[in-house]
């Protein structure tokens, strides 16, 4: 990873804790500590400005790289995280887990914007295409799937409307079902 002219190298260890450690010398520039649990994947953005980190304690945390402090700790998945990945040249994110989900999060603004759930098993791993134009998923059940760009547009709020119209469907549909 580069940031500010130094090369640096990201290490994660079994006590829960990212290194940042100079390249050159090999001396500890970081510590990055928080997550509860194993970490199970990190990346680093583009601009070396950010780091994203998941793990089994089902959390993403957004981390600044310039002073080592956790920005933004979020509950992302129902169960733990195994993969993340940086969009090139963005601070987009996503992230992928044992409940099958593949989450894209904007990680400056810490919003969900789309969750693909349509998966089987459990995500084991996650990987972008260079151009950002599509990603692999990597699953349990021994295959993978891409997903395309489309030319339709997301918006974060579409999300949120979307979970509130599907808990209003979920309210009628039991309530009819106890007038029977």
């Amino acid at each position: 990873m580069y940031g500010r002219g130094l090369e640096r190298l990201a290490v994660s260890l079994l006590n829960n804790q990212i290194n940042i450690q100079y390249g050159d010398t090999g001396k500890n520039a970081l510590k990055l500590y928080g997550h509860k649990l194993p970490i199970s994947d990190f990346d680093i953005s583009t601009d070396g400005a950010l780091l994203v980190s998941v793990s089994v304690d089902k959390d993403l945390r957004i981390w600044d790289l310039d002073y080592g402090h956790c920005i933004k700790s979020i509950f992302a998945h129902s169960e733990a995280v195994t993969s993340v990945r940086f969009f090139k040249d963005t601070h987009y994110a996503i992230s992928g887990s044992k409940d099958g989900h593949i989450k894209f999060w904007d990680v400056d603004t810490y919003k969900l914007i789309l969750d693909l759930d349509d998966n089987l098993l459990e995500i084991k791993s996650l990987a972008v295409s260079p151009a950002a134009d599509f990603i692999v998923g990597g699953g349990l059940d021994g295959g993978f799937r891409v997903w395309r760009q489309t030319e339709d547009q997301t918006v974060a709020g579409d999300k949120e409307e979307k979970d509130a119209e599907k808990i209003l469907i979920e309210e009628y549909a039991n309530e009819k079902f106890k007038q029977r």
